[in-house]
């Protein structure tokens, strides 16, 4: 499964760069990211915490302090979680992007360029995309069409307006999960609908 890959790759990064380098996620170093990951699959009661008000502030004391043991939180998100764990079945459904995502946001946040993909895990990424941005475009105050190098597109959302984007599926994801200023692509469509799409999911400047 592709986000097995993308787990050891993300992991990787992570040890290089070390527990103090930007991220794209607003207030985050790698260190915060490495401990969301950790405690994602591994205590995800943790992580359901931060959206309950009686249980926020315990989980975000136990977020704070994982985030204390970079290295351990690294080790811990390295290793998959057991065989009959719902992210483990899940598999790609629910980890492919998620992975890809947070390793573009240490990628971007420190200027690297898009990395050469494989062409069968461009398209699981694009596969996904399709599934998932529908609920990620639900923001959004036009249409949006993803236009592919290779000619294939979807069109997502509703609305009379239309804005079309065109760029790799890996750039596209980017965009659909808020990352779209870090992203290469182009929009294409009148200008106050190109605007009002980058009010809700920015684009490359």
């Amino acid at each position: 499964m592709w986000h097995e890959a993308e787990r050891q790759a993300l992991a990787q990064t992570l040890l290089e760069v070390g527990p103090e380098a930007p991220t794209l996620c607003e207030g985050w170093q790698t260190r915060h990211l490495a401990a969301h990951l950790a405690l994602r699959e591994h205590a995800p009661r943790v992580i359901a915490g931060e959206a309950l008000a009686p249980l926020r502030a315990w989980s975000e004391r136990r977020t704070a302090a994982q985030a204390e043991l970079f290295e351990e939180s690294v080790a811990m998100f390295a290793r998959p979680p057991r065989r009959f764990s719902p992210r483990h079945v899940a598999g790609d459904a629910m980890n492919l992007l998620e992975f890809f995502v947070h390793h573009e946001d240490v990628r971007r946040a420190l200027g690297e360029a898009p990395r050469e993909l494989s062409p069968a895990y461009v398209n699981a990424v694009w596969r996904r995309t399709r599934q998932m941005v529908p609920l990620l475009l639900m923001r959004s105050p036009v249409r949006v069409v993803h236009v592919l190098p290779d000619g294939r597109r979807a069109a997502l959302g509703h609305g009379a307006r239309t804005v079309v984007l065109r760029g790799a599926a890996p750039e596209l994801a980017l965009h659909a999960f808020g990352r779209g200023a870090k992203a290469e692509l182009t929009a294409e469509g009148l200008p106050e609908d190109v605007a009002a799409l980058d009010r809700v999911l920015p684009l490359p400047g």
